[in-house]
């Protein structure tokens, strides 16, 4: 197995069990070089080339091969090639993107502009809805659908001019380039029915003539080597019928401190079983933005944990302070550990910790009056244990063994205090 780390990526390459890339995962620790601007982040988990979303989708950009024209990619190649694909089972389809984290998460991968499965062309549209809805060209023209995945059939933008700011559906998401869609070849070349930009590509390059991440409408056929070149095509996995569930999580979020100062330095965390209750007592030498610190307790080995209570934090401070709480409603074998929470809401756990409560537990033996002159009752003695008699300087006058839980001891023949 190797690690390599670029840009903020960690690639982790070699082969392995199951249980072993889980281990090794679980184990894999993120740390800030810089002063956050914020206290979250989030990891996003990428197998082979595909990279995954929250939504359980997979998206790939796939270059143009090497055999073809200068790299070019028709739309329509591109359609066949992405259909011909599979990833864990998944069927594979030109890219759909519904929002501006979706649209976020393919820019991060583009290797160039590409392909994507939206158009306006009238053909594809009927296809997508499985009914004739256009008779031609001009009846669709700048009423844009999804015409793959699982949206195929929904409309996203529709134009009233070309370059219409004003065309987004409602509740329906765009990225178009400035002054997009145009249909600008077929305005130039005048072969709106020969030569239009009906379908959708996606700017991977930047530049002149957009952003990158922006869209743009685009003739299927064309080539052009300049920076509208379509370098390959943007292909999604998930969503469709007939694809298996996977249960791959792909991003999870972290929580890291504002700045180098670390919020609580804890030095020590202690518990003590005392008269049928645990004292925990802990101690932090310096303390940055802290609110609270919540105990929790554990009853069954650390299966499950329980929150006791919350104990203010002191918030500010550079000195030595204690902290204390005491746990009244025991098991016999208890787990504790304390979770610290600042004020941004990060938190953190200090070490586990037990306390065995058995003799806590068991009830004290008591004895009354103690010294003693005429008789003294002792309470909660085993029965069987020895019992000793002492005078005041320590010589044992009597031993006797208790037959009771609780009884009394005649005093007055020994004609001196004693005690027990």
């Amino acid at each position: 197995m190797t690690v390599s780390m670029d840009n903020g990526k960690m690639v982790v390459k070699g082969a392995a069990k199951p249980s072993e890339w889980v281990t090794f995962f679980r184990g894999v620790t993120f740390r800030n070089s810089k002063s956050a601007t914020d206290t979250r982040r989030s990891i996003t988990f990428m197998l082979g080339d595909v990279t995954a979303s929250k939504d359980g989708h997979f998206y790939g950009f796939v270059t143009s091969p090497a055999g073809s024209e200068d790299g070019f990619v028709s739309w329509y190649d591109a359609d066949k090639a992405a259909s011909y694909m599979k990833f864990n089972g998944m069927q594979g389809y030109l890219a759909t993107i519904l929002s501006s984290e979706e649209n976020e998460i393919l820019t991060n991968e583009l290797k160039g502009n590409g392909w994507l499965g939206g158009s306006d062309d009238y053909k594809q549209i009927n296809a997508a809805i499985g009914s004739t809805k256009y008779n031609n060209q001009s009846e669709s023209e700048g009423e844009w659908f999804w015409v793959r995945g699982p949206e195929q059939g929904t409309p996203f933008f529709k134009a009233t001019y070309n370059g219409d700011p004003n065309g987004q559906i409602a509740s329906k998401y765009s990225n178009w380039n400035q002054s997009e869609p145009n249909n600008n070849w077929a305005q130039k070349t005048k072969m709106d029915t020969t030569n239009p930009e009906n379908f959708l590509e996606i700017y991977g390059a930047g530049g002149a003539y957009g952003s990158k991440g922006t869209w743009n409408d685009w003739n299927a056929l064309k080539h052009y080597s300049g920076q509208d070149f379509i370098k390959g095509f943007v292909v999604e996995f998930g969503g469709m019928n007939g694809d298996p569930t996977t249960n791959i999580f792909p991003e999870g979020t972290v929580n890291i401190a504002k700045s180098f100062i670390t919020p609580v330095k804890l030095k020590s965390f202690s518990g003590l079983a005392k008269n049928k209750s645990v004292v925990l007592l802990w101690s932090t030498v310096s303390e940055y933005n802290s609110k609270s610190f919540e105990i929790l307790r554990s009853v069954n080995g650390g299966g499950s944990w329980e929150k006791l209570s919350s104990v203010p934090a002191i918030g500010n401070s550079s000195a030595f302070h204690e902290y204390t709480f005491t746990d009244e409603n025991l098991g016999k074998y208890n787990l504790y550990k304390l979770n610290q929470i600042d004020r941004d809401g990060v938190n953190e756990y200090s070490n586990t910790i037990s306390v065995n409560v058995s003799e806590a537990m068991s009830e004290s033996i008591s004895l009354f009056p103690n010294p003693a002159k005429e008789s003294i009752t002792i309470k909660n003695v085993e029965v069987g244990s020895t019992v000793g008699i002492y005078n005041m300087a320590g010589v044992l006058l009597r031993s006797l063994t208790a037959t009771n839980k609780t009884f009394t001891v005649q005093l007055g023949h020994f004609q001196v205090e004693c005690m027990l």
